[in-house]
């Protein structure tokens, strides 16, 4: 059985069980390290997925050029220094998150994955189907476990020149080539109300400019045809601007950039350090 883990907020692996146990006795990985196998939904610490406590002590989570005492919060990601944090069962929680985290223990919940999400200037850098914490999107508000699942999708830039030549022709190309990827985003119930508002907009636009194109063609009227299209671009313009919760900046492999992200939610993750391109 093939394992992959997590070491310095890159993917390692993939490594046979044994040689899990060797990296763990060599101190190269603990009890909180992220690890992950087929099959799995997401990524959890080893001491979670194994079904058994490390012996060796949880260490807190790195950041870059950071200060060693910080630590990431596994329930709501935040970094926050060790001296205002409690551990419990070898993961970091932050006193807001204390009574959730103690809450999934008692049902038998395995915690949220840390170390797994950063940041790279206004865009998140995650995995495919990797968890979010439980916190908004937008603003960072507690999101209690709300969360919207998108398919975001991908392709190069350059794809767009096809335009130029055709439209179907970008279509069919756009979509050979494309890359995808699947979130989960969290959001708080005032984003939720919000968005909610914003589709229920967009559509009413859409459907009521598609009632005055009708109208207008049984009236021979300009007018009403030139003010339904502008009514439908409205609702257009609407859901694309503001009923869209996140895109896709860039997808490379098994890390997707997320676009849309509050400042917020961004100021909570460590800085991505990877490549870019």
């Amino acid at each position: 059985m093939n394992w992959f883990y997590v070491e310095n907020n890159q993917q390692q692996g993939p490594v046979s069980e044994s040689q899990l146990e060797e990296l763990s006795r060599a101190g190269r990985i603990r009890g909180s390290t992220l690890i992950w196998r087929q099959g799995m939904p997401e990524w959890q610490p080893m001491q979670t997925a194994l079904g058994r406590v490390s012996s060796l002590a949880p260490v807190a989570a790195a950041v870059p050029g950071g200060n060693p005492a910080m630590a990431a919060c596994v329930e709501c990601h935040r970094m926050l220094p060790t001296s205002e944090m409690v551990n419990l069962n070898q993961n970091w929680i932050c006193p807001h998150c204390k009574p959730v985290y103690l809450q999934r223990l008692a049902e038998g919940v395995a915690p949220a994955a840390v170390g797994i999400l950063w940041r790279s200037k206004n865009q998140v850098v995650s995995r495919s189907e990797a968890p979010f914490p439980d916190r908004c999107f937008k603003c960072n508000a507690p999101a209690h476990g709300f969360k919207v699942k998108r398919k975001l999708s991908w392709h190069h830039p350059a794809i767009y020149l096809i335009l130029f030549v055709a439209l179907l022709l970008y279509v069919i190309v756009a979509f050979c080539v494309r890359k995808t990827a699947t979130v989960s985003i969290p959001l708080c119930e005032q984003h939720r109300k919000q968005r909610i508002w914003f589709i229920t907009a967009a559509w009413l636009c859409i459907l009521g400019g598609l009632a005055v194109l009708i109208l207008s063609a049984g009236n021979s009227s300009g007018a009403l045809a030139v003010t339904g299209l502008l009514v439908i671009i409205t609702g257009v313009v609407l859901g694309v601007t503001k009923a869209t919760l996140a895109s896709a900046g860039k997808i490379n492999g098994d890390l997707v950039w997320v676009r849309g992200a509050g400042k917020p939610f961004l100021n909570e993750l460590p800085e991505w350090t990877g490549p870019n391109s």
